[in-house]
């Protein structure tokens, strides 16, 4: 197994994956987040084929550390980002 990890202001580089699987043969997986954009998924190649899975980008609350869907998080006043349970004191 081979692991590489990697960060880039830009878009996931799957189509470089894309060509090293088709020279290679290996099973790749790629997963990524775009919280900038606004998106997230995953990136997978198996035998000569290639798919590419994108959704909404869900951040990790920073009281908690459960992943939230964008409209149930906000800022506190700390400017940590926090899951509407937590910024209302109330469990989950």
């Amino acid at each position: 197994m081979t692991v590489l990890i990697y960060d880039t202001a830009w878009q996931p580089n799957n189509a470089l994956l894309e060509r090293l699987h088709k020279v290679t043969g290996w099973y790749i997986l790629n997963t990524y987040e775009e919280p900038g954009v606004g998106f997230e998924g995953f990136f997978f190649c198996q035998n000569n084929s290639c798919r590419d899975y994108r959704y909404i980008y869900h951040p990790d609350c920073e009281i908690c550390g459960k992943r939230q869907h964008p409209n149930f998080v906000d800022y506190d006043d700390d400017d940590r980002l926090g899951c509407r349970h937590c910024l209302l004191g109330k469990p989950q």
